[in-house]
């Protein structure tokens, strides 16, 4: 792996440290400024949404646009308004409606992020060593959001949120750095069919791609359902586990512990999944995983549980991930990306909301617990269902035994 792959993990490593301050920070203070789950909740549906919309265009633009620049303009729109934030915060003067409207741009900005991200990838490095580069990349943003999320929790107890999103906006000014200092070579220009045309060139690819078909009920179903579990910590450490803000980001750290340890596995070996039926029993042990979680009363017992759920997904992710860059057309990369993870999002903001609405009458743990039975549910499910596009994919790209790359 090159020095310039190196370069954009490591810049991608400190950037999710800053992530993981910054998701600790704002939650906690949303709930312990209202005192509602549900407001809360609510907070993380509206910034989904806004993800959710922006995703469509921030595909089109990862395709048309210059990548590695575009990445740089998405950090440095996002440094700003974490930086506004923190110097509101540091005034004692943030009002909510401040603090969601300036996440809300934030998110939408950073939708181009990711699919600029993994499209470019397969420009930096060898066909061969996708695996590997994407276990590394697993390793590191997981390892940053390790450390984020703990020493999130322990600035927001001691010093406030100010501090923790400060941070955030310094680490995306050093992503930016990273980022002058490697050179991605540009995809072939898409065809000047406009926006909207190459927007729907995008969805046409998707709709006719029988993997990307097969993914996309899944990925839908896994998201709402792990996303709705998961903006319920803070409650769930504030409530039921009795562990306070530094347990809250203990637990938010210990999903990234489990994609630590695994991610660094497949970096090692560069082997992850290497058949579509372990992918779906991988879902299945994360479903376990989280609703053991929601019926837990011990914090200790509580981060080994979503320790299992983070590896489970790092081994999972890494698989599919090296499916799609290997088996997509690299001019259509970021539309495909973008709309694979608007899907992922599609329900995101509804589950969300309604999650924290039904905590609020309910209970957070039977929530959380509900939750990962619907993940089993879906492992099972489209495990049963023999997605063949998905064990073909496998198989076509040389990721079932023998084969000694996935």
């Amino acid at each position: 792996m090159g020095t310039q792959a190196w370069i954009l993990v490591t810049g991608q490593f400190v950037s999710v440290i800053g992530d993981g301050l910054a998701s600790v920070a704002v939650l906690w203070w949303v709930l312990q400024a209202t005192g509602s789950v549900a407001v809360m909740a609510g907070v993380a549906a509206i910034l989904a949404a806004a993800g959710l919309l922006a995703s469509p265009f921030a595909g089109v633009l990862a395709d048309r646009l210059d990548r590695r620049g575009l990445m740089m303009a998405a950090d440095g729109a996002r440094a700003l308004c974490y930086g506004a934030i923190a110097a509101m915060a540091a005034g004692g003067h943030l009002p909510i409606w401040v603090l969601v409207a300036l996440l809300a741009v934030a998110r939408a900005i950073g939708a181009a992020y990711y699919p600029a991200l993994m499209a470019a990838l397969p420009r930096l490095v060898a066909p061969q060593a996708l695996p590997r580069v994407n276990g590394l990349l697993s390793f590191a943003q997981s390892t940053g959001g390790l450390i984020g999320a703990a020493v999130g929790g322990v600035l927001v107890a001691a010093f406030g949120v100010a501090l923790a999103l400060a941070a955030d906006a310094v680490s995306f000014l050093v992503s930016v750095t990273s980022l002058a200092l490697i050179a991605i070579p540009a995809e072939k220009a898409i065809a000047a069919s406009g926006f909207r045309g190459q927007m729907l060139e995008g969805l046409r690819y998707v709709r006719q791609h029988p993997l990307l078909r097969a993914l996309t009920g899944p990925v839908l179903v896994l998201n709402a359902m792990t996303n709705s579990a998961m903006v319920l910590l803070p409650a769930l450490a504030a409530g039921p586990l009795h562990a306070g803000a530094q347990g809250y980001g203990f637990l938010q750290a210990s999903f990234p512990l489990g994609t630590v340890l695994a991610s660094g596995v497949i970096s090692a070996t560069g082997r992850s999944a290497r058949r579509a039926s372990s992918v779906y029993g991988l879902v299945v042990v994360m479903g376990v995983a989280i609703g053991a979680l929601g019926l837990s009363r011990s914090l200790v017992v509580g981060l080994g549980e979503m320790a299992v759920a983070g590896a489970a997904a790092a081994i999972g992710n890494a698989a599919v991930n090296a499916l799609l860059q290997a088996g997509v057309s690299g001019e259509v990369q970021g539309r495909v990306f973008s709309l694979l993870g608007g899907a992922a999002q599609a329900l995101q903001p509804l589950s969300q909301a309604g999650a924290g609405a039904l905590a609020a009458v309910w209970s957070v743990g039977g929530v959380i617990a509900a939750c990962g039975g619907g993940v089993v549910a879906t492992g099972l499910g489209f495990g049963w269902s023999g997605a063949r596009p998905v064990d073909e994919a496998f198989a076509a790209a040389g990721l079932r035994p023998p084969a000694a790359s996935a």
